[in-house]
């Protein structure tokens, strides 16, 4: 396990994107009422969300326009682009780099891509405040962009698979603070778990394959170990947090998970029902509703903990003020 200690820094906004076209897992015509009424059971997914539009890059590229207009940032002010997605329409040039071009960030913007999956948001905000870190100017900002559409990735009639994965995305913006406010990140990798979540080719298409079995072991087995860690990193009882935002798996896990770490299930807000699993988008997703639902917030100590395509896992502890400004938008 990798463990870190970042002060200094705060989110300052975080506006998701997630597209308007409703997709029930009860109308899966595939599947028998049985088997739907226990799909809806054990992953705790009603609903999903699918794109009209096929380009990750023009949500990110929404999300962007929205976040700097309503936290009145000069595009200029930008000093890292961080892009977190399987999604590339193409790996050559990375698509931070086409965001910078777009929205007319500074040439001396750091940017780059990550391709991660649902411990990917996690792992972004650990890179892009360690950058930060090394930055040799006062008052750093950064954007991290971060999600899939995993729709993309799925073969039309994988009744394993579909009814699960949704699509959305998220853009956040971290800023520099002149406080003590303290930040803990985990990171941990098993890679001997690499086929719990996969791509394989079936004719001239890539398609997502999902081994769901492996995915329920690695998350029960590992998982819990890796929060209980990051918080004795942080010498900061379980007690003490507020709130526990993991990826958006399925009920079944995250249930497993709130039981074997003994949290309380309304300590664990879930988004589930409404967006089903948006990948690395998940848990930003999830911290907007928490925070709509129990408006106005206080400042809260949450820990994050995003899990699965590696097999990675990457959590962070950290603590939310009532200024940080939140917003999910509904687009095509």
């Amino acid at each position: 396990m990798a463990f870190s200690k970042l002060n200094g820094y705060a989110l300052a906004g975080i506006v998701n994107v997630i597209p308007k076209q409703i997709l029930c897992n009860e109308n899966i015509e595939r599947l028998d009422p049985s088997q739907r009424e226990q799909l809806i059971t054990v992953t705790g997914i009603n609903q999903r969300r699918k794109a009209k539009q096929n380009e990750i890059e023009k949500y990110f590229s929404f999300g962007m326009d929205k976040l700097l207009k309503e936290l009145e940032w000069n595009p200029n002010s930008i000093d890292i682009l961080l892009c977190v997605t399987q999604n590339a329409k193409a790996s050559i040039p990375a698509l931070s780099c086409k965001l910078q071009a777009k929205h007319n960030l500074s040439t001396e913007t750091l940017c780059f891509d990550i391709n991660l999956g649902c411990s990917g948001y996690v792992y972004g905000l650990q890179t892009i405040m360690a950058l930060i870190q090394s930055i040799a100017k006062p008052n750093c900002r950064a954007i991290l962009c971060c999600g899939d559409l995993s729709s993309l990735l799925i073969a039309p009639d994988d009744t394993s698979t579909q009814p699960i994965f949704s699509d959305g995305i998220s853009v956040t913006a971290i800023h520099q603070i002149h406080n003590q406010s303290e930040m803990y990140f985990n990171t941990s990798t098993h890679g001997a778990g690499k086929d719990a979540i996969y791509t394989e080719a079936i004719g001239d298409k890539v398609f997502m394959k999902l081994n769901g079995i492996d995915v329920f072991h690695y998350s029960i087995n590992y998982v819990p170990t890796h929060v209980k860690a990051l918080l004795k990193f942080a010498a900061t009882p379980i007690e003490c947090i507020d709130s526990f935002i993991f990826h958006q798996a399925n009920k079944l896990i995250n249930n497993t998970l709130c039981k074997q770490l003994q949290i309380p299930l309304d300590k664990a807000p879930e988004t589930l029902s409404l967006f089903g699993n948006t990948s690395s988008a998940s848990i930003p997703i999830t911290i907007n509703e928490f925070i709509r639902q129990r408006h106005p917030v206080v400042p809260q100590k949450i820990v994050l903990c995003g899990f699965g395509v590696g097999f990675s896992i990457a959590s962070a502890l950290l603590t939310i003020e009532n200024n940080l400004y939140t917003c999910t938008e509904e687009w095509e």
